[in-house]
């Protein structure tokens, strides 16, 4: 479920799974430009929990995001940056 989206470009979208989540879940980004993305999920607190860089390539890109140590059950937001475009996706810890 995306919650805020500010594509400048087409086709730039994002997507989560599983969600909700046990340890680690998968990023689904689609983009029109290659070069680097900055992944950081935040606790509803606004607590950046982990942060991540990775260089995407143009079309559909697959990161498995495993920095999930320190969540416990609850909400939190995945924000995926990549130049002026960003998504934030809300997601669901179940541990």
């Amino acid at each position: 479920m995306a919650v805020v989206d500010k594509n400048t470009l087409e086709n730039f979208t994002s997507n989560v799974f599983p969600n909700p989540f046990v340890s680690n879940f998968m990023v689904q980004i689609n983009t029109p430009q290659s070069g680097k993305a900055e992944l950081s999920l935040i606790d509803i607190t606004g607590k950046v929990i982990a942060n991540r860089t990775d260089d995407l390539v143009v079309g559909g890109n697959l990161i498995d995001f495993t920095q999930t140590t320190e969540v416990i059950s609850g909400v939190y937001f995945l924000t995926i940056k990549q130049g002026d475009n960003y998504t934030v996706q809300k997601i669901v810890s179940v541990k």
